[in-house]
């Protein structure tokens, strides 16, 4: 019964919140969605996933990969909520920028 209450608070939470923006940063293939929605814990990481989701599928619907490059969440204090806004790229699959980091590599002369 707790799950059910939980998921309809999120389900009215998501219908209050507006529709996800983006734009292009002039002159770049760097793109920024911001999603906004009431402020609190629970607007802020409902806003951080709306932003992420449509800029994840805005680059799949491109055939090409998700690359976050910054974010950052702001309060707007005459609405009383959090805009969360994700600058990003959609690089093609396979480039040097999508590469995971080697962590924690030992130096040769450790071996």
């Amino acid at each position: 019964m707790r799950t059910r209450w939980v998921i309809g608070a999120l389900a009215l939470l998501m219908g209050c919140m507006a529709k996800p923006s983006m734009r292009q940063i002039s002159g770049t293939d760097t793109y920024q969605m911001t999603s906004r929605a009431r402020a609190g814990d629970t607007g802020v990481l409902i806003a951080q996933y709306s932003a992420l989701e449509d800029a994840r599928n805005f680059c799949a619907a491109q055939g090409r990969r998700f690359h976050a490059l910054t974010s950052r969440v702001d309060r707007e204090w005459l609405s009383s909520g959090v805009a969360y806004t994700v600058e990003f790229r959609c690089p093609p699959p396979g480039a040097p920028e999508l590469q995971r980091p080697t962590v924690n590599e030992a130096p040769d002369d450790l071996l």
